[in-house]
């Protein structure tokens, strides 16, 4: 609603249910949406998962921490695409984004979890400016999450990434 789209989540469910009966593999599916209403599903296959934690650098949030862009997925995704080549280009699977002040926000495909002394996980809040994220979103609402602000200093023990393809992944900071 807030970006002006119509959106027929029955016709949606219908197409991705008829799809599914269409898939022998698992695999990864993107469904994109027009602001007429139209929607299109992509599937690809899934690729292994690293048995190695994943290897995360820190580089700034490319864009004011109130850009639109980090509370809806869109196509407009240059700036992710390009912390995510950016974290290759040094060696390492996942880019963190870090405002000025120090705080951590998400990654160009991930949010970002540590686990606390309770147990639980502690994520950034998405008042700072991230993509919220279905796997994280269900986390906080059974209570396995919570927001909590993070700072690299939060990161240096070990932590997770995840999304709702990947699940959580271990993760350890790399240093370029």
């Amino acid at each position: 609603l807030e970006l002006g789209f119509s959106f027929d989540r029955h016709a949606a469910r219908n197409q991705l249910h008829a799809l599914c009966f269409d898939l022998s593999e698992p695999a990864k599916l993107r469904l994109s949406a027009s602001r007429s209403g139209a929607i299109a599903l992509e599937t690809a296959p899934m690729t292994a998962s690293d048995k190695e934690p994943a290897r995360c650098i820190l580089l700034p949030l490319p864009v004011d921490e109130s850009d639109w862009r980090l509370r809806h997925k869109t196509s407009d995704r240059g700036f992710y695409e390009d912390a995510r080549e950016a974290a290759k280009t040094y060696g390492a699977h996942e880019a963190l984004f870090v405002r000025a002040d120090g705080l951590i926000t998400e990654g160009s495909f991930t949010n970002v979890f540590v686990k606390a002394d309770d147990g639980v996980l502690l994520t950034p809040p998405a008042a700072l400016g991230l993509l919220p994220g279905i796997h994280r979103g269900v986390l906080l609402e059974n209570g396995k999450a919570r927001e909590e602000e993070l700072s690299a200093d939060d990161l240096a023990g070990g932590f997770f990434i995840g999304n709702a393809l990947r699940g959580l992944i271990p993760a350890t900071l790399h240093t370029p």
